[in-house]
């Protein structure tokens, strides 16, 4: 994965080596929650929603007003960031944090026209799904959105929400799909002691039907994953350099010095290591080590 933009492009990587990096990197440089989202895109991306989720709770977390209206005016996707920061902090603070000018007078809209349609969906799920164990009176149609209900309305959840008997064989355990374990992500990196070039088209763009054409997307999975997605058991891994060497099989090097190739782009150059991404992010880079070939085992392909 890597950022869509902001001030640190040059990333590619796990979500959670970036986290590491980031957002502790903004708290140590105190730096505002706008200059912090503004370097992170703060756009509707994962990479670019979680830090400032983080940032802001790290920076506001005690303050229930603050920490939204920085989620609202300093990110660009602000309705998702602030979704978020709102949940969170309502789980950390309950009700009672948010400001009473807030609560009042809410129109409980979905649509421009359409007062108190929220307050209707509340109580029409209350009604399908749950009971309360006090005997909570039913609402009446008419009541529904008024302030007595909005009260009640708000102070459900947590412990005093119960499946209704009828219900709970759709949530028993036995139902349950399994969960998808954590597979850690996959990339391709540079290094290694392949050569690739990229020969010039002899022939010209306008031999090309441009028209036509189609997307590839290419999904890198382990073992693991390969498994879950294809219910398949995953191929055997291919031997080793060091043991296709020992077995003295060839090695093949192509001659094409003489064949004129392109240059690798900007955004090519910036690829970095496996090894070089680990110490970026403050882990111990692995030691490779080269296997010696013979030479006799080299065999030499000419293009002429």
């Amino acid at each position: 994965m890597e950022p869509r933009g902001g001030t640190h492009t040059d990333y590619v990587g796990s979500l959670c080596n970036y986290l590491d990096w980031v957002v502790p990197e903004a708290y140590e440089k105190d730096l505002s929650t706008r200059e912090a989202c503004d370097g992170y895109y703060s756009g509707a991306f994962l990479m670019e929603t979680v830090p400032c989720v983080l940032y802001i709770l790290m920076r506001h977390g005690d303050d229930f007003e603050e920490a939204l209206i920085r989620a609202v005016n300093d990110t660009r996707d602000n309705d998702t960031v602030a979704a978020i920061v709102g949940a969170v902090l309502g789980a950390l603070h309950g009700k009672q944090a948010i400001p009473e000018r807030w609560l009042k007078g809410l129109s409980g809209r979905t649509r421009e026209n359409d007062d108190g349609h929220a307050f209707e969906l509340i109580e029409q799920s209350r009604r399908t799904f749950w009971e309360d164990e006090d005997g909570f009176d039913r609402v009446r149609s008419e009541d529904i959105g008024t302030s007595d209900h909005i009260e009640k309305v708000s102070r459900y959840g947590g412990p005093e929400l119960y499946l209704r008997q009828d219900m709970e064989a759709c949530y028993s355990p036995e139902s349950y799909s399994p969960v998808v374990e954590y597979s850690p992500a996959m990339g391709l990196g540079a290094g290694g002691k392949m050569e690739q070039k990229i020969y010039p088209d002899e022939y010209g763009v306008d031999v090309w039907d441009t028209a036509n054409c189609a997307e590839v997307y290419v999904h890198i999975a382990n073992s693991s994953m390969f498994e879950r997605i294809t219910g398949e058991k995953p191929p055997q891994s291919p031997i080793s350099a060091e043991t296709y060497t020992e077995c003295g099989l060839p090695w093949f090097k192509l001659y094409d010095e003489y064949v004129p190739d392109l240059a690798a782009s900007d955004e090519l150059a910036k690829v970095k290591t496996v090894d070089e991404m680990d110490v970026a992010t403050g882990l111990d880079g692995e030691t490779n080590t080269s296997i010696a070939v013979n030479k006799k085992q080299v065999v030499g392909i000419n293009l002429s």
